[in-house]
């Protein structure tokens, strides 16, 4: 619901290079729904993200709330950083800044500490994604389950303290929406949903 305000319909953010990865290369930021419906474009555009010790300026994040709303900044090819950028209003709002990494927008649920800490990159995936976890104090091992729309588990992996992350293929998944969870003790505190792409 960040990007239209439909809250039963994930939407995800796209931001791609076109060039060598060096001066003169182009960038562009799209955001689709999971039903693969483009709710926006924009070419010559690249997040607009600082953050660090080292940086001069404080943490600066691409997606914002504001009193006036929740803001998308987008910073023009070409430009350094905090110069020629463009603001667009979002109909939504984003429901917790912690979310928000240099790698993008993730689980924007909040999970309180003893629930651990659970997201997955790339998502969506079209060949494999890895599962980000953090089991919660005290707990020492846990499973990662996937889970259809419907609900029917499809897969379970055991976790322990030794890793913080599952690297998953969804090569077998069809194109859609599944959720996964990170099972501890026979319970699971929070899912987060798992786009497969094709």
């Amino acid at each position: 619901g960040l990007f239209n305000t439909d809250s039963s319909n994930v939407e995800y953010l796209l931001r791609g290079t076109i060039g060598t990865f060096g001066i003169g290369d182009r960038h562009y930021v799209k955001v689709y729904d999971e039903a693969g419906n483009l709710l926006f474009y924009k070419d010559s555009v690249n997040l607009l993200y600082s953050s660090g010790a080292d940086s001069y300026v404080s943490s600066i994040v691409p997606i914002r709330n504001t009193d006036a709303g929740a803001k998308l900044f987008l910073m023009e090819d070409g430009f350094v950083l905090g110069s020629a950028t463009q603001v667009y209003s979002l109909p939504g709002s984003l429901e917790c800044l912690s979310c928000i990494t240099q790698n993008g927008i993730s689980g924007l649920n909040n999970v309180g500490a003893d629930a651990g800490f659970l997201s997955t990159a790339p998502n969506p995936a079209s060949n494999f994604t890895r599962i980000n976890f953090r089991l919660p104090d005290g707990s020492q091992k846990g499973n990662m389950v996937i889970y259809s729309m419907e609900g029917r588990e499809l897969k379970r992996y055991p976790v322990d303290k030794s890793s913080e992350y599952l690297t998953l293929s969804v090569m077998d998944l069809a194109s859609g929406t599944y959720f996964y969870s990170l099972e501890v003790e026979g319970k699971s505190p929070t899912a987060r949903r798992m786009i497969v792409i094709r």
